[in-house]
């Protein structure tokens, strides 16, 4: 059966886009697309629809093409996050399913890049269309109750009586750092201002490639999400009043989940943002914390240095123009990076 595309940047059609997320989208529903289609800060998605070329025009697939202002050694760039791929199941095939990458990579868009973060039936179908792996994503854990520890040990029952040293050995962990005392804790989402924008274009230049982090973006990314439930810890300078750095976190049953953070590029300011939360988590009950980022030499570093153990996860990062980006020891993304 042959095949025709069409490609919409505007008054997204929500029955039809329903439709088809309903076999491969369950939890999505209305709320996903005036939030992350309608009323996206950046710009309007492309949104890619495959339908059947006869008389009925049937709409079977759908494949969207999110904006993502990114920074290039300091320079704004336009790029793009692909997501929302889905097919009916009736017309699941390689042949469909390449017809619509191919047309995303072939159709003209104002995106410099393009970035992919799919599962891996999705994967193996963005590289056979010329996406490439830049790396996977890494998950970093620290630990900072017994409980989380002791879920990991074979026979933990043998360990359980030896929980009060190993929440000890937890608490004083972070004491090997030497910590400002004239740091003025943020927790109302509401207080996002231009400040934060200020933090990120001091730090842009320090990272090869970074995604746009203005009080706008952030704001509307994570605390407008009608799906994510997200809080806010920042740190700023009693007397000065400057922002020094954030961490965006939400939690799942008792671990803090961090998708998105940045702080001023100093490793005592990261010391400072990374002992002050691991506090507020462990007063909090937290169990531990968790981290989703591409891998950094310089944050991996410090991460390490902060009691966190790395594990690679088997999601890579894909991209469509490989050689635009000259070296990819030093990007700076984070789960909140994709469009979800």
């Amino acid at each position: 059966m042959k095949h025709e595309i069409e490609k919409i940047n505007n008054n997204y059609d929500v029955d039809t886009i329903l439709n088809i997320w309903q076999e491969s989208f369950p939890k999505l529903d209305e709320k996903r697309i005036k939030w992350s289609y309608d009323n996206n800060v950046t710009a309007k998605p492309f949104l890619f629809c495959l339908k059947t070329n006869d008389l009925k025009k049937n709409a079977i697939g759908l494949l969207t093409l999110f904006p993502r202002n990114f920074y290039l050694k300091g320079k704004q760039i336009p790029c793009g996050i692909s997501g929302d791929f889905a097919i009916k199941k009736k017309y699941r095939s390689l042949g469909p399913a390449i017809l619509l990458q191919k047309y995303l990579l072939a159709n003209k868009t104002p995106y410099d890049i393009i970035l992919g973060f799919p599962n891996k039936p999705a994967e193996k179908i963005q590289m056979r269309v010329g996406f490439k792996p830049i790396g996977k994503i890494n998950l970093y854990i620290k630990p900072i109750k017994s409980s989380y520890v002791l879920k990991k040990i074979k026979k933990s029952y043998l360990a359980k009586p030896f929980s009060p040293v190993i929440d000890l050995f937890l608490k004083l962990r972070d004491f090997k750092h030497k910590h400002n005392q004239e740091i003025q804790i943020i927790q109302d989402p509401d207080k996002i201002n231009t400040k934060f924008d200020k933090l990120l274009d001091s730090g842009k230049t320090n990272y090869s490639l970074i995604g746009e982090r203005s009080y706008k973006y952030l704001h509307w990314r994570y605390f407008e999400n009608p799906y994510k439930k997200y809080s806010l810890f920042a740190i700023e300078d009693k007397k000065t009043k400057k922002l020094l750095g954030y961490i965006i976190y939400m939690v799942h049953k008792d671990i803090a989940m961090i998708d998105d953070f940045l702080f001023n590029g100093l490793s005592k300011t990261f010391n400072d943002l990374f002992y002050n939360f691991t506090s507020f988590c462990q007063k909090n009950g937290y169990a531990a914390i968790y981290l989703h980022m591409f891998y950094n030499t310089k944050i991996d570093s410090f991460l390490k240095n902060n009691g966190f153990i790395k594990k690679i996860t088997d999601q890579n990062i894909l991209i469509n123009n490989h050689d635009f980006i000259s070296s990819y020891d030093n990007l700076f993304i984070t789960k909140g990076d994709d469009d979800y």
